[in-house]
């Protein structure tokens, strides 16, 4: 993806936010926003509708893909200026949202997030954040419900966990145009794609060929925007199951050469902290990868990394 955004994808929808941390819009007789991004954002955000001419009063809904800080941190201080959008998201999302200790987390991460941008000069560490201690969440989604912003414009919701358990994807059927979020990876020119299987490695690759069978012409990401071409889009999903078994390999050879658990997690720390998640903190990166393990060996059927490496010495 190259040039300035806001960048229009189709006749109905455009690309916002930043190439970091990508926000959709999509526009019927009522519009609706797709992802959220970093609080930081929000600024830009209204910089971007005010540039497209739409008014915040043609906004009606705001939908979050799943609940992680990068992902949801504009839609709050959006609601709080203009009551009237309304935050949609998986019916399991409000289990989250509801948890004020988990609802800090999602406060800290977004701070986190604005300290990295701001120091690779993108964006100022201001966040905007409520005092209340949940995340607002007006709507419920669920598998096949239909979100109609009118002019024929349907957004199908599909459940496409793994990622995290309440990651859902976005279809707009008349565009052809698919929003996934982080259901596919983090992609590292020119040619590998970091799995991000945080939940579940056996829904995250279900999910993966659920969106490989919808055979969309734009395939938008929550970061690096879109892939667009169907051919393009084969290759890319064929790069993201290649990625997770080139981890699985990794994992496997690290144990059976008796690697320490901290020792392989800073070394794929140190391989995958640069480009979008060089913008995140280390620290969260490395326990991510420490996470990304453990599925691993739990979808292999594998012990922790201790019980494993007793097992080895007996």
């Amino acid at each position: 993806m190259i040039g300035s955004l806001p960048i229009k994808i189709s006749h109905k929808v455009y690309l916002l936010g930043s190439y970091e941390l990508n926000i959709y819009l999509v526009r019927g007789k009522k519009c609706a926003l797709i992802e959220g991004g970093s609080s930081t954002q929000f600024p830009l955000l209204l910089e971007q509708l005010n540039y497209l001419e739409i008014s915040p009063h043609d906004i009606e809904y705001l939908i979050v893909l799943h609940s992680h800080a990068d992902h949801i941190m504009t839609f709050p201080p959006l609601q709080e200026m203009f009551p009237w959008m309304r935050i949609a998201a998986f019916s399991g999302s409000r289990k989250v949202f509801d948890d004020a200790r988990i609802v800090g987390k999602l406060k800290e991460s977004d701070r986190g997030i604005a300290h990295s941008l701001a120091e690779a000069g993108l964006r100022n560490s201001e966040v905007y954040h409520s005092p209340s201690p949940h995340y607002p969440m007006d709507i419920s989604l669920k598998e096949g419900d239909l979100i109609e912003l009118g002019d024929k414009v349907k957004l199908k919701v599909i459940e496409t966990p793994g990622h995290a358990p309440d990651s859902i994807s976005l279809y707009l059927a008349s565009d052809e145009v698919l929003f996934t979020s982080d259901a596919i990876g983090i992609f590292y020119p020119p040619y590998d794609i970091k799995p991000d299987y945080f939940y579940h490695l056996g829904m995250y690759e279900a999910s993966l060929e659920r969106i490989r069978d919808i055979a969309a012409k734009v395939l938008c990401k929550g970061h690096q925007g879109m892939v667009i071409g169907e051919r393009m889009i084969e290759d890319y999903i064929q790069l993201a199951f290649i990625g997770v078994e080139k981890f699985k390999r990794y994992v496997l050879g690290a144990i059976d050469a008796g690697r320490d658990e901290d020792e392989v997690c800073r070394e794929i720390t140190d391989t995958y902290h640069k480009g979008i998640l060089g913008l995140f903190p280390r620290e969260g990166n490395f326990n991510l990868c420490r996470l990304l393990i453990r599925r691993t060996l739990e979808h292999l059927g594998i012990p922790s990394y201790p019980d494993n490496r007793e097992n080895q010495a007996i």
